[in-house]
């Protein structure tokens, strides 16, 4: 097409390529001008572009321009593509590319799992049971609160204490015997496993106790007492008559021969743990029962199926309805030589004729049949905890050496005792020293391998209270130590007061040769405020003797204080949660006659140091160079109830310098410190 505006151009054929459009676009008109414009401005590459370095005039004079047409490359087009996607060798090549990768994908991955599986990485913390993580709260319950105004503590009033447990941070309870009983020996007489003696409530007071607990995560452990039971129970009263299947439930024997003219005598020279012969005579059978405790406990014959049976069934009875565990009582004397031989003396110079002590018990305490049903007993429980997804404790109540105490664990192949009962720490009293406290718990933590669980009993229904074995300056001192110490503490009601024995519960205690005297009484009421029996009850019917000091030492009061002995009772088991408490290694910096200390350190958190001065003079602990892990300052968590004044009283965390640790006469402190770990 000629332009008048561009007369005497030319434009080459070859430098124009003129492609069809298979929709070509209608544009709007415009004038001739604006078309020129466009055309002259215009980016679009397959459009004739104007350079005004191409415009000269020819050897005539006359204007020339060339016009060139600019492309870009576009790519190759789609006949190009298919003629290389068709190719063999470009199939070949995608084909093996493709294989490449998902090969070095695949490789990549199994390195990063060979590393995981292979690199070094802590291992994780041991998992802890509630029976390890919570203290253990023991409950006498006819004296723990009445509900009825009767003078008894029943399971009405337990019940309705529940929220003081919360407050004290207690997740599990171990109660005394709530069955029905010959009320001889603080339920420990039994006349029916399966039932609640009525003085305590009735089964429903029972089920609802258990409702309410699992409802705050709390815990509950019976006791179970298989050694004995009541003469009054059924199972005696028809083995006495000679009444199948019942005839050989208990341990029976004939009087040993006698020449004629001596009389009857007994069948060997065993003694009962309270002194005199362990044989009683029935006139209604004409044979002697075994009795290792009172005569009105006859000892079961658990080498009899039927009676391994009856217990086992009662097992299953409270677990059925919901109980954690068992506390298994006098589980040293459960079987006895089938021959009935005669003890040897045991040479104790101090041990009268008739003196339990007077005799070598091998013939009567742990023998090897005991281990062989506490597995039975130990199945039992397993098995229920894997069925329900919950453990069941197994604790057993064991009197014995502590060489002979420890075998209660079992093995690792076959373990038996969760917590076979620590009592060393019942020897302390007044004068005991720091060295005392740290034999009675270095002798115990000897002999355990790390594979099992410590325990500390603190008290219990046959023992003197806490406070008066050692007093009350040094209570506080002896929680720190116990409830921070690695293992489980288990803690008589009360204790945490600070309450005191009345005067007639133990006839003839000494401390001085730490040797405990017969019961006479059951253990003092809850002392709940200083109102008339300590609220206990709003009657003056009530049987229980009452403490000394409950105008003073009552939950009311000491709830008031910052630093009462319920006040530093609750923060120890809160600290029980931390991870140094649950996990840590337990170490002892210094120990002399009146210091005693105590670390337990995990790296990467917090470390506490206890430390309690047990003498009766003012003192200052230097602790540097005494441990590696311990840095040259701490600060003060927690103090004694009677510390007044001084460093470890301020207000907040005081950082005091462990080079320079001042305590007063009976002081106890906590301390937080930042460990050390090369």
């Amino acid at each position: 097409m000629e332009n008048e505006n561009y007369k005497g151009a030319t434009v080459s054929e070859s430098s124009v390529e003129v492609k069809d459009e298979p929709n070509p676009v209608v544009e709007p008109e415009i004038d001739e001008e604006a078309a020129v414009k466009e055309r002259l401005t215009s980016d679009d590459p397959t459009k004739v572009k104007f350079s005004p370095e191409k415009f000269h005039a020819d050897e005539n004079g006359e204007a020339k321009v060339d016009i060139e047409n600019v492309q870009n490359f576009v790519g190759m087009g789609k006949d190009e593509l298919m003629k290389y996607a068709n190719d063999p060798f470009w199939i070949r090549l995608r084909m093996l590319l493709f294989v490449l990768f998902w090969v070095l994908w695949v490789a990549m991955l199994v390195g990063a799992v060979i590393i995981i599986i292979l690199a070094p990485r802590c291992a994780p913390p041991p998992q802890r049971e509630w029976w390890q993580k919570s203290s253990i709260y023991q409950v006498h319950v006819k004296s723990f609160k009445d509900s009825n105004a009767d003078g008894v503590g029943d399971l009405k009033g337990l019940t309705s204490k529940l929220d003081y447990f919360d407050s004290l941070g207690v997740k599990a309870l171990a109660l005394n015997p709530i069955y029905p009983s010959g009320s001889e020996v603080e339920g420990y007489d039994i006349t029916n496993h399966t039932d609640i003696n009525t003085d305590c409530g009735v089964m429903e007071d029972f089920e609802d106790l258990l409702n309410k607990m699992k409802d705050k995560d709390m815990k509950i452990i019976l006791d179970f007492v298989p050694n004995h039971s009541s003469k009054n129970h059924w199972w005696f009263q028809q083995s006495e008559k000679r009444v199948d299947p019942y005839t050989d439930y208990y341990v029976w024997a004939d009087p040993k021969s006698s020449s004629p003219g001596e009389g009857r005598k007994e069948p060997n020279n065993w003694k009962s743990v309270g002194g005199g012969s362990a044989w009683e005579w029935s006139s209604v059978r004409k044979q002697y029962y075994l009795h290792q405790f009172k005569v009105s406990q006859p000892d079961l014959n658990l080498r009899n199926e039927m009676v391994k049976e009856e217990l086992v069934d009662i097992l299953m009875f409270w677990l059925n309805k919901g109980v954690d565990g068992f506390r298994i009582n006098d589980v040293s004397y459960l079987f006895e030589d089938k021959m009935l031989k005669d003890e040897p003396l045991s040479g104790d110079a101090d041990a009268g004729p008739d003196d339990y002590s007077s005799l070598d018990h091998k013939y009567t305490k742990g023998l090897p049949e005991t281990f062989d049903i506490l597995k039975e007993w130990k199945e039992v429980l397993s098995n229920f905890s894997d069925a329900t997804s919950s453990y069941r404790v197994m604790i057993l109540d064991v009197r014995d050496d502590l060489n002979t105490t420890k075998l209660y664990y079992g093995t690792s192949s076959e373990p038996l005792a969760d917590i076979p009962c620590n009592y060393e720490l019942l020897k302390l009293n007044e004068e005991s020293t720091a060295e005392d406290l740290y034999s009675a718990i270095s002798s115990w933590m000897e002999l355990l391998s790390s594979a099992v669980w410590p325990n500390w009993v603190l008290g219990t229904l046959d023992s003197p209270r806490l406070a008066s074995r050692i007093g009350h300056d040094l209570l506080d001192g002896i929680h720190m130590v116990t409830m921070l110490a690695k293992g489980t503490p288990i803690t008589f009601f009360g204790d945490e007061l600070g309450m005191a024995d009345s005067p007639d519960r133990f006839a003839d205690f000494s401390k001085t040769t730490k040797k405990s005297g017969t019961r006479k009484v059951g253990p003092s009421p809850m002392q709940w405020s200083k109102e008339p029996f300590a609220g206990f009850t709003n009657t003056s019917s009530t049987s229980l003797p009452m403490g000394l000091n409950y105008t003073s030492v009552n939950v009311e009061e000491e709830e008031k204080e910052d630093y009462s002995h319920l006040k530093i009772f609750t923060k120890l088991n809160k600290l029980r949660g931390e991870k140094a408490i649950k996990f840590g290694l337990m170490e002892f910096p210094v120990i002399t006659d009146n210091i005693f200390s105590m670390i337990r350190v995990k790296k990467g958190v917090p470390g506490y140091l206890v430390v309690m001065n047990m003498g009766d003079n003012s003192t200052t602990v230097n602790f540097k160079g005494t441990n590696k892990h311990l840095p040259d300052t701490a600060e003060v968590e927690l103090h004694s109830g009677n510390v007044k004044s001084g460093a470890l009283t301020s207000s907040g965390h005081t950082k005091i310098q462990l080079n320079s640790v001042p305590l007063g006469p009976k002081h106890a402190a906590v301390l937080n410190i930042v460990p050390k770990f090369e």
